[in-house]
């Protein structure tokens, strides 16, 4: 067991990546706890502070796992002493960008299902998705969610092109996700929030080609409808 740990502290410091997106998918699960239709999806009104605590929690377990070979390559290539520290900076930047990006999206997807409906907006919102995904210009910018950078070795130089380098990474792949992450928080379902992870971390790693990714997202959007409607239907009947 020992043996284990230490070839993962040694090879792969970016365990602690996969520790805090299981945490953040550990704080969805016990929120669900209490509000049971958190599972299939629920039409929420958050103030600006609830967007921002609920955007990090969704942050930390969608959108982490999809920089562990990022987070491999700031630790790497710091310092022995930094490699940790290296890594914190770099999901702060990251993170906190995607924390902001995704509490105004809740509010925005919020407000607009006030005025339209929540299963229209859903609809609305995954139209867009699907549109975002079919773009010719898409595998491009995907491609530029790779894009890694020289790091300062010591000093405050050091911990600015971490924290820098995890907040451009955040911006440049928010080009590419924000409409389906727009249509997650309006859907806002642990469900679908699962299957819009894993189709993006497979994208990311190249394993779904762009027609099999407009597919996906087709496929997530006609579910998204299907666990509204149930949800509705299971808020009326089983108040």
């Amino acid at each position: 067991m020992s043996s284990v740990l230490v070839r993962t502290h040694w090879h792969h410091p970016e365990w602690c990546v996969v520790a805090l997106a299981a945490a953040g998918w550990l704080g969805l699960l016990l929120a669900s706890t209490t509000e049971p239709m958190l599972v299939l999806g629920i039409h929420e009104v958050h103030t600006p502070a609830e967007a921002l605590e609920h955007s990090a929690v969704m942050s930390a377990a969608m959108m982490a796992p999809l920089v562990l070979d990022q987070a491999n390559h700031v630790a790497v290539f710091s310092l022995w002493r930094r490699r940790y520290r290296a890594v914190a900076g770099y999901l702060l930047g990251y993170l906190g960008i995607w924390t902001l990006a995704g509490a105004a999206l809740m509010v925005g997807g919020s407000a607009t299902a006030e005025l339209l409906g929540w299963r229209p907006t859903i609809v609305a919102a995954f139209i867009l998705a699907i549109a975002a995904a079919a773009s010719p210009t898409r595998r491009q910018l995907v491609r530029q969610c790779w894009t890694t950078k020289p790091l300062a070795m010591r000093g405050w130089r050091a911990d600015r092109d971490c924290i820098q380098f995890g907040a451009d990474m955040a911006r440049r792949c928010f080009t590419t996700s924000w409409a389906l992450m727009l249509a997650v928080t309006a859907q806002h379902g642990l469900v679908l929030m699962a299957a819009a992870t894993a189709v993006t971390f497979a994208e990311r790693r190249g394993s779904l080609k762009p027609d099999r990714v407009v597919a996906a997202t087709t496929a997530l959007g006609l579910s998204a409808f299907a666990f509204a409607t149930i949800a509705g239907w299971m808020s009326i009947h089983h108040p």
